[in-house]
């Protein structure tokens, strides 16, 4: 910006020097000048020598004119690329179809604290900083000029980050919330156990220990689908399946606790027996031994809720071959997903490093390590990655020198005929765009990015070419947004069924955190979908990238002008036909190697 043009705009206003001798300061206004309609350095030079004055008055009107016309016309060019004239309109209906958006903005908008685009809050701009709005300064181009550089918020803190932060609870809060609801409890002899187990024994002899953070059967999520397929591949390989989870979970480690008195909850071939405590699973171990029962794998999908050093004893007790899924990143940090204080990616720093400084999870991650690193130490399991973006988060920790592959949840592979998809493309020249129907589908919650897709939303919804919805079994009321549920049925997800119903075409999967395996993304593929991820999404970025089936954005800014481009159907069309191709199948390398 010319500085002379700042001056004269905004810098005499606000007690800026125009050069180094001269100040601005209250007491010489009033003192000296005695006029604060007009800049004082100018009323100086009038004092000083009229034809100076003459002559800045003539070369400062001489510029304004030709560059813009008139000072407000400099305002709007100022805000031209950052006016959003279609939020503007389709937020304030009122203003007149045949008046520039961006110019009733200039002369009337600001004052009446209305919003050029969804970043800027014109009316908090405003109240945050009191000297713009005395000054009675357009606060939007203040913010432009000034305020951006001099880091001035443009807006509050996002509602689902100040919703995040204020749910935010230390690790010492999360073990004392777990409770101790006995109601839910169903405690019965350990005998029963060991029944069970020989009267499901096949020629095979063998024991499979599952041990996760929940019952998995009675919960929705990835890790609980995984584990629905494994325990159907375990006992079509012959296995005895047997599921443990902590009797109260909890997003973190079990205080201290004995074997003696540490509840597990157990599931036997897909059915719930009830709740005992580790030591009489430990005694079950042994008596199903000497019945030549003997355990060939552990497998570890969650440590939370878990007493480290009474499973560490169990698991040395089974003398099997142990595994250990990095589905998420608890065995880096208590925050799972390795999101700073639940909001921003952190990527695992080093301990002690600046980051966990400002993290509510930084302390507890310290004792976490240490207790991790003591497990480990003992168990010694393999590494299963879900995926390369997973292993490539475990490089460098002591994690590496475990033996380690990649299994991924689902198989990749091609189909000998590519399914048929109804795919619409651009209209000729002239001819109304097609309608196409964006998707959010799962949970709502702040780490799969819902409040993107809202962002989202919130910019395009006026659009006449866009539909939105949200498929998931958490009901949402979001204007502009339709609502599907996609409940659970028998155990099995029915959401690319519900996308083929829809007729979706999109599928935003705006992923926070780096993902280490999103079953969503393949299922919106397999629903007839495409895909937009998130640049550094993990496996989902890395699933589109690789198969063609979609476009990976930096943010939602980028995802809105995907929307708005007129290519946009023709992209689809070739994303959908890539998808057609490929066939997804469940691996079960962990017993056979093999494809189920």
């Amino acid at each position: 910006m010319d500085p002379l043009f700042h001056y004269m705009k905004f810098g005499w206003k606000e007690n800026r020097r125009p050069n180094r001798w001269f100040s601005t300061s209250l007491v010489e206004r009033k003192a000296m000048l005695g006029n604060p309609e007009t800049p004082p350095f100018v009323l100086l030079l009038a004092a000083l020598d009229e034809s100076a004055f003459r002559k800045f008055r003539e070369i400062t009107e001489k510029r304004l004119y030709l560059d813009f016309g008139h000072t407000d016309c400099w305002d709007c060019a100022t805000m031209r690329g950052h006016f959003d004239s279609t939020y503007y309109r389709a937020r304030y209906p009122d203003v007149p179809e045949d008046c520039d958006a961006l110019q009733h903005f200039c002369t009337f908008g600001w004052q009446e604290l209305r919003n050029p685009n969804p970043d800027f809050d014109t009316h908090y701009y405003a109240s945050m900083n009191t000297d713009v709005g005395e000054a009675g300064i357009n606060a939007f181009v203040h913010y432009l000029s000034d305020g951006k550089q001099e880091g001035r918020k443009p807006r509050p803190v996002r509602p689902m980050d100040q919703k995040i932060l204020k749910q935010l609870v230390s690790v010492e809060e999360l073990a004392a919330k777990a409770g101790r609801n006995v109601t839910g409890l169903r405690f019965e002899d350990a005998n029963l156990l060991v029944l069970k187990a020989l009267a499901q024994a096949t020629r095979k002899r063998s024991l499979v220990f599952s041990v996760s953070h929940d019952r998995y059967n009675a919960h929705t999520g990835g890790v609980q689908k995984f584990i629905r397929d494994e325990e159907g591949h375990a006992v079509a390989e012959g296995y005895v399946y047997i599921h443990l989870c902590p009797a109260f979970p909890m997003q973190c480690l079990a205080p201290v606790a004995a074997a003696a008195s540490f509840l597990v909850n157990v599931t036997l071939n897909g059915e719930f027996l009830g709740t005992f405590t580790l030591a009489e699973i430990s005694d079950v171990l042994l008596a199903l031994r000497k019945k030549k029962l003997k355990t060939a794998h552990v497998i570890l999908h969650s440590l939370m809720g878990w007493h480290l050093p009474s499973l560490a004893d169990f698991v040395t007790l089974a003398e099997a071959r142990n595994h250990f899924y990095t589905h998420d990143y608890f065995a880096l940090c208590p925050e799972y997903r390795l999101l700073r204080n639940g909001i921003a990616a952190c990527h695992a720093p080093a301990l002690g490093a600046a980051d966990c400084g400002v993290c509510l999870h930084g302390i507890a991650r310290v004792k976490a390590d240490a207790a991790m690193a003591a497990f480990f130490g003992v168990v010694k399991p393999e590494m299963i990655y879900p995926s390369a973006s997973a292993r490539a988060v475990f490089e460098g920790t002591r994690y590496a020198a475990l033996p380690g592959r990649i299994v991924p949840h689902l198989t990749v592979g091609k189909r000998l005929e590519p399914l048929k998809r109804v795919v619409e493309t651009s209209p000729p020249a002239g001819e109304e765009r097609p309608r196409l129907r964006v998707a959010f589908c799962g949970a709502s919650v702040a780490h799969k990015g819902f409040h993107l897709f809202e962002e989202i939303v919130e910019r395009c919804r006026a659009e006449a070419h866009l539909e939105f919805f949200h498929i998931g079994s958490d009901k949402t009321d979001l204007p502009g947004v339709t609502f599907v549920a996609a409940q659970l049925e028998k155990g099995r997800s029915i959401m690319p069924a519900r996308l083929r119903e829809q007729g979706i075409d999109i599928v935003f999967v705006p992923s926070t955190w780096r993902e280490t395996f999103n079953f969503i993304a393949y299922e919106a593929v397999e629903g007839g979908a495409a895909l937009i991820a998130l640049e550094g999404a993990g496996n989902v970025q890395d699933f589109v990238v690789q198969n063609g089936v979609g476009a990976s954005v930096s943010g939602w800014q980028d995802c809105v002008t995907l929307l708005r481009s007129p290519s946009l159907p023709d992209d689809i069309a070739r994303w959908k036909q890539a998808g057609a191709a490929l066939r997804f199948t469940p691996t079960r390398s962990i017993f056979t190697g093999e494809v189920a």
